[in-house]
């Protein structure tokens, strides 16, 4: 008899902890599109997606706040990554939900940014550039640093670059950019530059000295890095002067303006600056468009 109260007392037992051990916790269903995707919360691996549609990893949290991330191994434009996406949930006590993650946001490996900054022609010196353009092309106080030069040039003072004031084809008349500006494909625009107002070491600007003309206006700009794109400069943001160009010191402006940045991944394509938005895109080498020298 004894023996079996002792049996029954260890059933309750084991039921009680075992109704205890999940009182409080409620399910969580994730699914992911992509799927196969690795699944973490709060930073931690639970686990990985199914990979047919309709089909979830569950998995049961005490009640509180989460982040569900979903990170998936991914190529891009050859350069290789994750897609990634994340949530925060509540985990109510006893409920059953379910999240559905769409991995679209594209993240570039340590290792694989260093061989785009590479590939870009990213070094310090750009980096400098490109810290300029981040913190000045919204700053209301940023057209001051346009000294005239007297010779249809411009001095910016932030960077140390002078530039010509005109597009090529068009010419400084003392006050603005008199007639049209002249398009070139990207091969004749690296060669076009050649001597004016008594320098002959004028030469097509890169990307990121290129960009530092970008000023909105309007005081706001929507940041840089762009789909697979993290270090092109976003439009300005809000109510701005098109094109996005100090109008002062480079009256008369062109919106499509080429660099001298290749594109890494397709050489048949090279950077350009589209001066009506005021952000970084690419183009075809071979289509034509506006020049501003740089020294």
């Amino acid at each position: 008899m004894k023996s079996k109260i002792g049996l029954i007392s260890l059933f309750f037992m084991g039921l009680f902890l075992s109704t205890n051990a999940h009182a409080g916790k409620g399910m969580l269903r994730i699914s992911t599109e992509p799927g196969e995707a690795k699944i973490f919360v709060d930073g931690k691996r639970k686990g990985s997606s199914p990979s047919q549609k309709g089909q979830y990893f569950a998995v049961k949290l005490a009640e509180g706040e989460y982040t569900i991330t979903a990170k998936k191994d991914k190529k891009k434009n050859g350069y290789g990554g994750f897609v990634t996406a994340d949530k925060k949930v509540f985990v109510g006590e006893d409920t059953l939900q379910t999240v559905t993650l769409k991995l679209y946001k594209f993240v570039m490996s340590e290792t694989e940014k260093k061989r785009y900054d590479k590939d870009m022609g990213i070094d310090e010196k750009a980096r400098k550039l490109m810290a300029i353009t981040d913190t000045y092309r919204s700053n209301p106080n940023r057209p001051k640093d346009f000294i005239p030069q007297g010779n249809g040039t411009i001095l910016d003072k932030k960077t140390g670059l002078t530039w010509m004031r005109c597009n090529l084809g068009q010419r400084w008349n003392g006050s603005t950019c008199k007639g049209d500006a002249k398009e070139y494909k990207w091969s004749e625009a690296k060669k076009a530059c050649g001597s004016y107002a008594g320098k002959n070491d004028w030469r097509l600007p890169s990307l990121w000295e290129l960009e530092t003309l970008v000023y909105c206006s309007s005081g706001e700009d929507k940041g840089r890095g762009w789909g697979k794109y993290p270090n092109a400069i976003v439009e300005c943001k809000g109510k701005y002067d098109k094109p996005t160009l100090n109008k002062r010191s480079f009256p008369n402006s062109n919106n499509w303006t080429w660099s001298s940045t290749a594109y890494a991944s397709d050489a048949s394509y090279a950077w350009l600056v589209y001066f009506y938005r005021g952000d970084d895109n690419w183009y075809r080498k071979t289509n034509t468009l506006s020049v501003r020298c740089v020294r």
